[in-house]
């Protein structure tokens, strides 16, 4: 799981960007080939995932090729279910 912290920490830090959430997803994709089932890579894979959908900077979630705050994005819910929706108040 060496692998899997530094790609975090270099890709998926405090400040990230498309490029690297992208090369880190790809990275966990490999991983997780070797270790099926990992709870660890797991969870990297929904931050990364999660980080990469975002759009926008908000809180310690700074993207450097998205800097600025969507008031729209402010309320964001999700939602537990077979289909994995995702709503916006």
């Amino acid at each position: 799981l060496t692998a899997l912290r530094v790609t975090m920490s270099d890709n998926v830090g405090v400040v990230r960007d498309a490029e690297g959430l992208t090369r880190a997803l790809v990275l966990m994709e490999r991983l997780e080939q070797v270790a099926r089932g990992a709870l660890p890579i797991l969870a990297a894979r929904l931050i990364a995932g999660a980080a990469l959908e975002r759009r926008e900077s908000r809180g310690g979630h700074y993207r450097s090729d998205y800097p600025n705050t969507n008031a729209g994005a402010r309320h964001t819910r999700l939602h537990r279910d077979p289909a994995v929706a995702v709503a916006a108040e």
